[in-house]
């Protein structure tokens, strides 16, 4: 039995160093998509290895770790996704304590949401937007809510208040900035990867560019589609390419073909 539990506090330690080389993949200039497949299925068999233990870890091993105050954001995050593999509804809610207990952006607290952001277990969409309407902490609010952006979900109306409180831009002060900044702008076609800008351009760049450069130009896309389609451009690579299979370029031309230059 000793042995046994040396094993599984093995794989929670891989995980959590797996996790950081998944997390700095993502902002490597010298990976790409394909390429994020070496360290992702090392990371995913060390979190199934913590799944083989089974509900008995939840107390022994899993809980203690995300309530140790010094615990990092990969560690928590590694933590949380066995949690939510191997554990019952009650257990799950101690990720809310941890939630509740922590203020946003602490390591454990970004590592919890990091963990409800990945998590592939059945219904958690469910459970993650019914809490959420439940309301609670600001910190258990804030938390569940970037789960949902993440995770594509319509987080509700409950959520008016919290966006109250957010700081809004003003959008003649942006019209005057633009404004003077416009002249200095070259009225000349927009150039990626060397050739002109093109809807299908922009796709397939997404897909085969850098991981570092990924993130501006999925936010590119999402932004000339209006929200319609987006991809989480730091999940795991099957949510990417699953997402990635949906986005059309038709809907990219409609509002972004046209606005292809600066002028």
């Amino acid at each position: 039995m000793r042995l046994l539990r040396h094993s599984i506090e093995r794989h929670l330690q891989e995980a959590d160093f797996l996790l950081e080389v998944w997390a700095d993949c993502l902002e490597a200039p010298d990976y790409t998509l394909d390429e994020l497949g070496g360290p992702e299925p090392r990371l995913i068999a060390q979190l199934d290895g913590l799944a083989v233990a089974g509900a008995p870890i939840v107390d022994e091993l899993l809980m203690p770790a995300l309530e140790h105050d010094t615990i990092d954001t990969s560690l928590a995050c590694a933590a949380t996704l066995a949690l939510f593999e191997v554990g019952t509804v009650d257990d799950s809610a101690g990720a809310l304590e941890i939630l509740d207990a922590t203020t946003a952006e602490d390591e454990r607290w970004l590592g919890v949401v990091r963990g409800l952001q990945l998590s592939e277990r059945d219904g958690l969409d469910t459970w993650i937007r019914d809490h959420l309407h439940r309301g609670g902490s600001n910190s258990r609010v804030s938390g569940l809510a970037m789960a949902t952006v993440v995770r594509g979900l319509d987080p509700g109306p409950e959520l008016a208040e919290l966006k109250a409180r957010l700081p809004h831009p003003n959008p003649e002060v942006h019209a005057a900035w633009r404004a003077s900044r416009r002249a200095r702008l070259a009225d000349a076609p927009r150039l990626l990867d060397g050739r002109s800008w093109s809807s299908e351009g922009l796709i397939a760049a997404r897909h085969h560019a850098p991981l570092r450069r990924r993130h501006m130009l999925a936010l590119e896309l999402q932004i000339r589609n209006g929200g319609s389609q987006r991809v989480d451009t730091r999940s795991w690579t099957t949510w990417q390419l699953e997402q990635f299979a949906r986005t059309s370029p038709i809907a990219v031309t409609l509002r972004g073909e046209a606005s292809a230059s600066f002028a």
